[in-house]
């Protein structure tokens, strides 16, 4: 999800000759992706308390490998930022119930622990992507990109179906009620997403600030910036008072 939220950045002048639009207009698909993923995920915490883990990680990992397919077909802006938040909201299911799956094996300590270290990690993630999609780019072209993403959504899916069980029915004995996904669920679920997801939209900011595609832009992602930090305050405070 994160990694995959700045790899089309290379790759946007050149889809703005190939779809006859400019680039102010080809950055929605990274913008709306940064919303798909942000709203996607308060919806799939909950899902996934509802339904399980597996069915909807399965779903949601099914739907970005369709997006990525999509996406290659795509012959107008519109069409492929559709395919984006698509892709988006699939990738969001990793990061969420990937969250949900930790609290279910784990202890709420030893959860927390590991819980922090993934959000350090989907902090760092989002750098890679321009690294990765400029390699391709340069490469092989944009279209290796969504290629790209769709193989490896792909790999991951065939993983989870054939090594990943229903982790839902195995919480940890004495959990309570914020960690069981019953009253507080919800409200968890909406305080630890506010965070990860405005984690990685500060640094999806930050990492923009330097590429030249988005030199023209300034003005917009600082205040994007200024957003997202004060979200991520929210967030902290939300869970803060969850976990309290």
């Amino acid at each position: 999800g994160p990694t995959t939220l700045n790899i089309l950045v290379p790759a946007l002048p050149q889809l703005a000759g190939k779809l006859r639009s400019d680039v102010a207009t080809l950055q929605l698909t990274v913008s709306l992706y940064l919303v798909g993923l942000a709203v996607a995920q308060l919806v799939m915490g909950p899902l996934s308390d509802r339904f399980g883990r597996r069915p909807v990680i399965l779903a949601g990992l099914t739907l970005t490998v369709c997006a990525s397919l999509l996406a290659l077909v795509m012959s107008t802006v519109e069409s492929l930022i559709v395919a984006r938040v698509m892709q988006a909201v699939g990738a969001s299911t990793g990061i969420v119930v990937g969250r949900a799956i930790i609290r279910d094996l784990f202890d709420r300590n030893r959860a927390a622990s590991i819980i922090g270290l993934v959000a350090t990690v989907m902090v760092i993630a989002p750098t890679l992507g321009p690294l990765i999609g400029g390699v391709l780019d340069t490469a092989f072209g944009w279209e290796a990109i969504f290629a790209f993403t769709g193989a490896t959504s792909f790999i991951v899916l065939i993983w989870v179906l054939m090594t990943l069980p229903e982790t839902r029915s195995l919480a940890p004995a004495g959990q309570s009620s914020i960690w069981a996904g019953t009253a507080s669920g919800p409200f968890l679920h909406a305080g630890t997403s506010v965070i990860e997801v405005s984690d990685v939209g500060i640094v999806a900011t930050l990492t923009t600030t330097v590429t030249p595609t988005f030199s023209s832009a300034t003005n917009a992602k600082e205040a994007l910036e200024a957003v997202a930090t004060a979200v991520n305050a929210a967030g902290i405070d939300a869970r803060a008072q969850v976990v309290s």
